[in-house]
Order: structure tokens, then sequence, then C-alpha cells
């Protein structure tokens, strides 16, 4: 078979591709395999897969798993009285970070708030997340700085290798000791407007994910730096065995309030436990008689840790119970424990982490990873991953379906083309919840649409900061890379116009930028006028107004939805004048109306960027949106006759069509 036979002139299918599409997502077979039988290319069969999902033929549908503990994770919590515990089946640290990472990442959304504790796991565990996993998130710091501790286990070491993986992160830190020499410098610290702001964010927690310490750690490394010996005595005096967040506590879980804990910058225990999920990692003997301790106390929601561990704490804490518990006898080992994984081995019938088989689906069927990169990411052989797809099936965590020709004929982004005279709509395969697959699936178009040579411009917008990162041009260089509007300040870092660009570049080798260094908005017209006068910003709009491609996003023109109003850059009574004038979103900061008409001169005038006449005049312009809020502003931009490609979810573009038709109907 001839591999430009699979697909029309049009870029559709062929019918004989679903005989393709059908083995690989139905039967399992690998692309190479599948490209083997068939007679193609195994990079024809990457491109079909593609295609296929961007129209609608492929429907890949991976749900949020179920509560499905058992075995020792069962029994363990149900014991200690915990919502989960999670096993990891790892031997040597490396591995057991790179499991748990798999984990966290499954947790991790778009736009929460996370409070992280220090620790040479948890560092380790940011520094093996893969990114691109969640976008705007919060990191908040929920001790001060070590003494003298391990490189790489600082709590601000942490919070900074996880916001390096997750793009537009805001970073909350404390840079002050955990353990001050005396009270008076505590209260001067909680003065200051760094660990004020920091201190507030820890009360608008998500979850948390902190390690568990044990007292010998802490005493014999002054691990905190000011412990004295009179701290020391009056820990052990009250039988202290473990420590969060430099938070001591007993055996039975009850926070130690002595005059070591009125001298501690860090989280307090009643903040905790107010933290609705709790995290807590505990690895190593020496750690089993803290982690019971801390389970105890009810402030861990969930625990992390390895099967030696596990068991450990299952005999501590049940004792003789726990043969009787799990149908051993006492001299069995571990490893013969059904569902278990013993070091090097994987059981016949193992159950694995639901979240992690959740994590796995999404990486292979939403991120396009291949099966090789997936078993490096949770630290397992090639082999395993198809045991765990095979697992998730079993579990209904996967549905795939090919659909026949005729459906995929109908799909919502076919009739929004037929009906808007649009050249390409992409329909995402996320919900509309999840914005971070509007760019990827943007990335996975703008792909195919790039060439050596090509003048390409980027507006602002935080879903372009995912479309950026996963972008991939290894065989396209160099391009010509322009900012389409001023800079907007007060943003998630990583989404500033001039961070996308020098991130976009970097895509292709030998890439070249141009930058408009102005603000997107001013305060009046004539500052406006003066700004666009200087050399720098007649430059930058020059190379904007050559672009051959636009790449942008949209928002409703409501003060919920606009991001322009979100960060400060128009006023409520801006927004209360355009929505008066009939303002239903903007693009490049410019405002129109429900017909993609521009609205509202004034502001124009103070606007520092590419006009729409001049964004009408761009070849291609692709438009990355998402959510239903957006509806009005979708409708409005695709009139306008400016885009002609949509990247949307399908929510949003069955919306938009029941718009448009009650508007007819109007």
């Amino acid at each position: 078979m001839d591999d430009t036979s699979l697909f029309c002139a049009d870029g559709e299918f062929e019918h004989r591709s679903h005989e393709i599409l059908s083995a690989v997502f139905l039967e399992g077979m690998s692309r190479k395999a599948a490209a083997a039988r068939y007679g193609v290319h195994a990079s024809t069969v990457t491109r079909l897969i593609e295609r296929a999902r961007c129209s609608g033929l492929v429907r890949v549908i991976v749900k949020e798993p179920q509560n499905a503990d058992n075995g020792i994770e069962a029994l363990l919590a149900r014991q200690i009285g915990v919502r989960r515990v999670h096993v990891m089946d790892s031997c040597d640290d490396p591995g057991f970070a790179r499991a748990m990472s798999a984990w966290v990442a499954s947790l991790l959304r778009n736009g929460i708030t996370i409070g992280l504790g220090g620790g040479s796991i948890l560092s380790e565990v940011g520094r093996s997340l893969e990114m691109p996993i969640a976008s705007h998130l919060s990191f908040v710091q929920l001790v001060g700085t070590y003494g003298d501790s391990t490189p790489g286990s600082q709590p601000q070491e942490v919070l900074s290798a996880f916001g390096a993986r997750c793009p537009g992160s805001r970073l909350l830190y404390l840079p002050i000791p955990a353990l001050l020499p005396v009270r008076e410098l505590l209260d001067q610290a909680m003065h200051m407007e760094t660990v004020n702001r920091t201190f507030e964010a820890m009360n608008a927690l998500d979850m948390a994910v902190v390690e568990i310490g044990s007292l010998s750690d802490s005493l014999n490394s002054q691990h905190f730096g000011f412990i004295t010996k009179a701290d020391a005595e009056e820990l052990k005096d009250a039988h202290a065995v473990g420590e969060m967040c430099c938070r001591f506590y007993d055996n039975c879980g009850t926070p130690i309030t002595g005059n070591i804990d009125r001298r501690t910058l860090a989280a307090t225990w009643k903040t905790l436990e107010s933290v609705p999920e709790l995290v807590a990692v505990a690895r190593g003997a020496d750690k089993v008689e803290a982690a019971v301790g801390a389970l105890r106390s009810g402030v861990v929601d969930t625990l992390v840790t390895d099967s030696a561990t596990a068991l450990a704490i299952l005999r501590e804490h049940v004792g003789s119970l726990l043969p009787q518990e799990l149908g051993l006898s006492p001299s069995d080992d571990w490893s013969r424990h059904p569902g278990s994984s013993p070091c090097g081995k994987a059981p016949t019938t193992a159950t694995h982490d639901p979240h992690v088989l959740q994590r796995i689906a999404l990486s292979l069927y939403m991120e396009g990873r291949s099966q090789e990169q997936v078993a490096h990411l949770i630290g397992v052989h090639p082999s395993t991953v198809s045991r765990y797809l095979a697992d998730a099936e079993r579990r209904r965590i996967i549905t795939i379906e090919v659909l026949p020709d005729d459906i995929a004929a109908v799909s919502p982004g076919t009739r929004l083309e037929e009906r808007f005279g649009l050249t390409k709509v992409i329909i995402t395969e996320g919900e509309s919840r999840d914005p971070g697959c509007s760019g990827r699936s943007g990335a996975m178009y703008l792909r195919d649409l790039l060439q050596d040579g090509l003048r390409l411009g980027l507006a602002w917008d935080p879903l372009l900061r995912d479309l950026v990162d996963d972008l991939e041009l290894t065989d396209v260089a160099p391009l010509e890379v322009s900012q389409l509007v001023g800079s907007y300040g007060d943003v998630i870092p990583g989404t500033e116009p001039h961070e996308l660009i020098r991130a976009c570049a970097a895509k292709a080798a030998r890439s070249i930028t141009h930058f408009v260094p102005a603000p997107a908005i001013v305060e009046s017209p004539e500052l406006a006028a003066a700004l666009r006068a200087t050399p720098g910003v007649q430059e930058g709009l020059a190379a904007a107004r050559a672009s051959e491609v636009a790449v942008i996003g949209m928002n409703a023109a409501d003060g919920a939805s606009s991001v322009l109003y979100r960060y400060g850059h128009v006023t409520p009574r801006d927004i209360e004048r355009l929505t008066a004038a009939g303002a239903v979103g903007h693009m490049c900061a410019r405002f129109f109306d429900a017909l993609g008409r521009p609205v509202d001169e004034e502001l124009d005038r103070r606007t520092i960027g590419i006009t729409w006449e001049n964004l009408r005049n761009i070849p291609h312009v692709m438009a990355v949106v998402n959510g239903v809020e957006n509806t009005p502003a979708v409708l409005g931009a695709i009139r306008s006759g400016i885009v002609d490609t949509l990247v949307v979810d399908e929510e949003t573009a069955k919306a938009v069509l029941r718009a448009a038709d009650e508007t007819i109907r109007r």
C-alpha cells in the first residue's frame, strides 16, 4: 500500500485506513508492527493516528479511576484509618521517585494550590516529573530553610524542581530558617511581606505533599539548624518520634507544643489538619516509627511508601494480626503477598495503582508519548507498560472507539468548517475543564504547518504556553518569531509574550526573534502614540505585520472570563463600557462584537500591538480557545473572517453551533 494513499487530498481518511487504526487501538498492536503488517512506514502510522484524533475518527476516553485499593494498601489504610495508601513497586531511591512522580502527576490539575515540604525524595520527585504536567499552579513552601541539609533537599529547591516542570507556576517561598534561636525573631519574620503572603496562601491549599522525618535524623544531623541540647531533651521527654514540616509529634500523633514549636517558621499543625488532601512520604526502616505516629495523628490523608516500609509499618502497628490478615505465615516473604511487586520481578496477579494507570493512559493517548518514554517515566521495562494498559482497560479506566467515516464526517468540527468557511477546525481530545488539551492539539497541527524560514506571529494567552511547550520542531529551521502585541506585566510567570517568543524560537535552531518592547495597553492614546514612534516598537510591529502565520488566543469580554480584566489591564469601568457597546470578546487585546466588528476606538488607540486590519491581512490565523464561557467570543471571531483555523474543545464547539442556530431563529 502506498503511504500517500492513506490520505485524500483534503487530509480526510480513505476507508481502508480504519484497518490500521483498529489494529493499533483495538488490538493493541505497536505502530511499528502495524506498519509492517500493512506495508507502510511507521511515521505514516503516526501521522494517521494524529489526524484521526484531530478529526474525531478515534475517540479515547480516559476516566478518573474509582477507588480500587486492595491487598496491603487497603489493609494498611483500614487498620490505621487513612484515606489511601500507595505502595510504589521500586527498590532504589531513583526508581521510587520516578514511580511516585507518575502518581503525583495524576493528581495535578491546572490552577490548584499545592503546599510542599522539604526532603531529598520530594526534590527527586519534582525533577522526575515529565513536562507538560499541568499549568498555572501555585506552589507554597510549607517550612522555612533547613540548616546543614543534603544538597537538593532544601524546601526551596523542592519548590523550584516542581515549578520548573509546570508551566506558568507561581512559587511562594519562605526565605527564613525553619527554626529560629529566639521567639522574638519569629515574630519579626512574620511581619515580612514575603512571609505573610506565603502564610496566607497556606490557608487556601488544595493539597500538600510532605516527607515524614524521624527524630534521630533531626537530632543527629542538626537538620533544622538551631536545635539546642535543651530542645533535644524537651523532645525526648515528650516522647517525640518524628516530624512533618518541622512540627514534632509523639507515637500517638499528638503534636508537641513546647519551646521549639514556638520558634518554628512553618505551617502550623492546625494548618496541616485543614489541608483537603495531605500526602505524606515515608521510605526506609528508620522512618517506620515516625510514619506510624503520623498516620495515627489524623493529619495524613494519603501515605506513599515502598513495600518493605509498608510491611514494617503494619508490623509496628498491628503486630500479631498481620499474618492472619494477609493470609501469610510469619515466615512468608513479602514478595509472596498477592499484588506486591518484589525487586526485579513483576507478579503474575499484579494490581496496579489506578492513578498511575490513568497517568500512563494520558501520557500514551493524550500526550502522544511512546511506550518506551512512558516506561522510563515510571521506571519499568517497556513490556510492562502493555500489562499496565491491559489492566487499565480491564478496569475501564481507558475506553477506545474507532468510529465509522459517516460519524466522523458530521462532527462539530466539520459542521463549523462547512457553516463558516473555516479552513480547519481541530476538536481537542480533552474536556473543557482541561485547557491544556487545546494547547497540545494546537501544537500537533502547527507542527505540520510550519516550514523553514516561515514568519510566525504569537499573541499572549495562557493556552499558548501549553502549545509552545508541546511544539516539536526538530526538522524545521530557522523561523522568524514575532510578538503580535505588547507585554502584559503582572501575569503568570512563563506566559509573558516575550517568554513565549523565546521559548518558541528555541524549538527551531537559529531562529530570529522580534519583540514589541512596550506595554500592551497604556493610560492614554498620547502615550501609546509616543511609544509606537520609538525605533524598537516600530521594528517589532513591522515584523508582526509581516507574519505569514499567527497563533492567537481569545476570551469573552465579560469580567469573569477576560484575562485582560483578570490581570488588571482593563478596569471594571472599561468592561462596562465595552459590553454596553456590544463587545463579546477580544483577540490580541482588540475587542469585537457578535458580528466580528471592532469595538471601542478609544481603547484601540491606547493599545500597542497589531491592529484589527493588520490581523486580517495575515494569510493564516489560528485561534486556540477552551471553555464554553468563551462561546460568544468564538462565534464573533469566526464571523469576523480573520480566523481560518480554530482549535477548540468539543463542548464549546457544540455550544457555538447552538448559539449560531439561536441567532438565526431570533
